[in-house]
């Protein structure tokens, strides 16, 4: 036990990572799933392992460095092992009013960069950002 423990922990010691992450690393390292099991638990009961506080600083950092629509944020958090139920509580995390919110800025972004509004519209909607937030952001923009 003491091995995989230890193996998390390097992994844990390098970035973050979701249980799922760090599941799929362990396995690959040929820890058996029980092994995996145990040591992911232990390690979320100490609160070095904790989905909810990865899916925060996730979502903020995403933001504020290269910003995304909910969707988009979701599919990637998806791909990382993130839960089912802690996806569909992802609005906790990221406010529709942030989110439209950040596609205003990109929208302000790209105008100034001599953009056409159906180029901006398309853009957005390849973040991930829904056609209701794209029309919400609009709509405050021009208002």
């Amino acid at each position: 036990m003491k091995d995989i423990i230890r193996q998390g922990f390097r992994y844990l010691n390098r970035k973050m990572y979701t249980r799922g992450e760090l599941f799929q690393k362990l396995a690959r390292d040929g820890f058996s799933r029980e092994e995996i099991e145990e040591a992911l638990q232990f390690l979320e009961e100490r609160g070095y392992l904790n989905d909810e506080e990865f899916v925060k600083i996730y979502v903020e950092t995403r933001r504020r460095l290269n910003p995304r629509g909910l969707q988009a944020i979701k599919d990637e958090l998806r791909r990382k092992g993130v839960s089912h139920e802690l996806l569909d509580s992802l609005r906790e995390f990221f406010p529709r009013e942030e989110e439209v919110k950040d596609a205003r800025g990109l929208i302000r972004e790209w105008s100034g960069e001599g953009k056409e509004k159906e180029d901006i519209n398309n853009r957005l909607l390849r973040r991930g950002f829904s056609w209701e937030v794209v029309e919400e952001a609009w709509y405050r923009e021009e208002s």
